[in-house]
């Protein structure tokens, strides 16, 4: 199940990196009080710091979304050692799993 449509994963992240850009990043960016609305937020009577937080919020999608398109077009060799932290990480949360209290 895993990995099956691997043939397809450079343009499943394209699609989804220019679908977060367009329909997330630049409403965040341009009008963050608008955006606020169409979610329902709670809007400020002074909104310079929510427009300012929405604005840098969108800023920092855009570059994930950036990053995810990049990600497409230069493919990375992971380094072994890289590997082995993923490994540390697993086990690490497993063992503390395992010392979890019960009540």
């Amino acid at each position: 199940m895993i990995g099956i449509w691997s043939a397809h994963s450079i343009i499943f992240t394209k699609i989804v990196a220019i679908s977060l850009f367009v329909s997330f990043c630049v409403p965040m960016i341009l009008v963050p009080m608008k955006w606020a609305k169409v979610l329902q937020w709670t809007i400020p009577d002074h909104n310079h710091l929510a427009v300012y937080f929405g604005r840098c919020l969108g800023g920092m999608a855009a570059i994930l979304a950036l990053f995810g398109w990049r990600a497409t077009t230069e493919p990375g060799v992971l380094p072994i050692t890289e590997t082995i932290e993923i490994g540390f990480w697993v086990g690490l949360i497993v063992l503390s799993l395992c010392f979890y209290p019960i009540p």
